[in-house]
């Protein structure tokens, strides 16, 4: 049942990324254009939609239903996405005219925190052994 779990959360992962997708468009320049990041491209109505998936996308990515010992590919794959949820946050937050003052606060903040902490819990797995798992019980 857990491998099945597991790959149920690696396509809802997958889903998430084709939704971002369709939301930020063709990332590809049209010539004599500069490269626009994500956040650049959505239109204002597409940026919360868009930040929501991003964050889910990451809490996702991190969870792990089938532990494997000194593995941490989920939770670098989760810290890469909540750098660019506080990446794309920010960006948001700053160039996005009509987004309310308090918007996407608490999962910027949550994101943020994952950022902080996710690096030290994989170095310790990493160093000393164990599963990421492991380390939530205890905290």
């Amino acid at each position: 049942k857990n491998a099945v779990c597991e790959a149920l959360k690696d396509r809802a992962v997958a889903v998430y990324d084709d939704f971002m997708k369709q939301c930020a468009g063709d990332a590809r320049p049209r010539p004599g254009e500069a490269p626009r990041s994500a956040v650049d491209r959505l239109n204002e109505g597409d940026v919360e939609p868009y930040m929501l998936g991003s964050f889910y996308a990451a809490r996702l990515a991190g969870k792990r239903f089938v532990s494997r010992e000194k593995n941490v590919d989920h939770a670098v794959a989760s810290l890469n996405r909540y750098r660019a949820v506080v990446a794309d946050g920010e960006e948001a937050r700053k160039t996005k005219n009509g987004l309310p003052e308090d918007f996407f606060e608490k999962e910027l903040k949550m994101a943020r925190e994952m950022v902080r902490l996710l690096p030290t819990k994989i170095n310790h797995v990493r160093t000393k052994g164990g599963t990421i798992e492991d380390l939530d019980a205890l905290m």
